[in-house]
């Protein structure tokens, strides 16, 4: 008993990702009528050569395997030349032979033979190959799992159906048909469907592209088909997502840093203008500068005190003076406030009342 994995697309019809070949078991070809037998055969050209491969299986092709013994044999021909003998792979279940052309039109002919077996020989199964075609991807080299791939090819005219299939050490095997109208696009993740166990690896994805035509049988056997095929075949690498690339601060600093400390820097200048005082109005008023608790409320006090103070008293310039320089330091407010107070206080008649501005800073 033997399993196989079909490696080709050419059995697409009958699920070509299936294991086709479990549970099946060899029979010889001597205990078999001709009527009794199932012929599966295919042409396949890929540009350059075209490869037969016939199979045989009992009754139909979920039948065991026929294997040819002595007086049975299976020969090919191209275009009605001399015929060549299929020879078996190793597990004698495909017999094959490779022709050196691959045109459209050209005819090929499968001839079984059954000498000295007193039953028909089945001489005429034949096809003859497809319009060739050159397919394309949109891709090339490297390809990361999220993209899709495009395959375009030329349509044959002809309303046809085309059969493709990607495979790859990384992926799930995917296969499926579709209309012969020269496109087609493999959806990444479920076309193209990466093995949870594999997807931090690259792996070479292949992309086998196929056009079909149907054959003959020989009547003589029991029933069958046979294929015509132009294949085509391209690859590229698959790659694991690139992580997304993570972004970076700094308006925050610019902000704070710069925009904050100008701000504050600034309006405490600038509320240290001169108050425009009022000649002869008593310096008393410059006491209500004295309790402020905060840089503001002593900068309004102070503000009040000299914008009601008269005369030109230098201990009331002193005093703006004192307040403006505790303002930009830092120095304690309340103690800024009280100095203003008590310098307006001091002022003679006729000051320009400059207190103020130690208050406000």
């Amino acid at each position: 008993m033997r399993c196989k994995r079909w490696a080709s697309v050419v059995t697409i019809g009958l699920s070509a990702g299936t294991l086709a070949g479990c549970g099946k078991d060899h029979v010889g070809s001597s205990a078999l009528k001709t009527s009794g037998m199932y012929a599966d055969f295919k042409a396949t050209a890929d540009g350059s050569k075209t490869k037969v491969d016939a199979q045989l299986f009992v009754e139909d092709r979920k039948g065991d395997f026929v294997t040819l013994e002595a007086g049975d044999s299976l020969l090919a021909s191209i275009n009605d030349e001399t015929p060549l003998e299929l020879r078996p792979n190793a597990s004698e279940e495909n017999y094959l032979h490779t022709f050196d052309v691959s045109e459209a039109g050209t005819l090929v002919t499968i001839d079984f033979e059954r000498r000295d077996r007193g039953d028909k020989d089945a001489p005429d199964s034949h096809v003859r190959l497809p319009e060739a075609f050159d397919m394309s991807l949109d891709v090339s080299g490297k390809v990361q799992r999220d993209q899709d791939v495009v395959m375009t090819w030329e349509p044959s005219g002809i309303s046809n159906q085309m059969y493709w299939l990607v495979d790859g050490d990384c992926i799930w095997p995917k296969d499926g048909s579709t209309d012969d109208d020269g496109r087609y696009t493999l959806k990444a993740g479920s076309q193209i469907e990466v093995l949870s166990t594999r997807s931090d690896e690259s792996c070479k994805i292949t992309v086998t592209l196929e056009r079909h035509v149907h054959g003959t049988i020989d009547p003589a056997f029991r029933d069958g088909r046979f294929l015509g095929i132009q294949a085509r075949t391209r690859t590229f690498t698959s790659v694991p997502e690139e992580p997304d690339e993570e972004g970076t601060g700094g308006s925050g600093n610019d902000e704070t840093g710069g925009s904050g400390n100008t701000e504050t820097g600034g309006s405490a200048n600038e509320a240290g203008a001169p108050g425009a005082g009022t000649a002869g109005s008593p310096p008393a008023a410059g006491g209500t500068g004295t309790g402020g608790a905060t840089g503001e409320e002593a900068g309004a006090a102070g503000a009040a005190a000299g914008g009601s103070s008269t005369g030109g008293s230098t201990q009331a310039a002193t005093a703006g003076t004192a307040g403006a320089v505790a303002g930009s330091t830092g120095a304690s407010q309340a103690a800024a406030g009280s100095a203003g107070a008590s310098q307006a206080a001091a002022g003679s008649p006729g000051a320009s009342g400059q207190g103020g501005a130690g208050g406000q800073g």
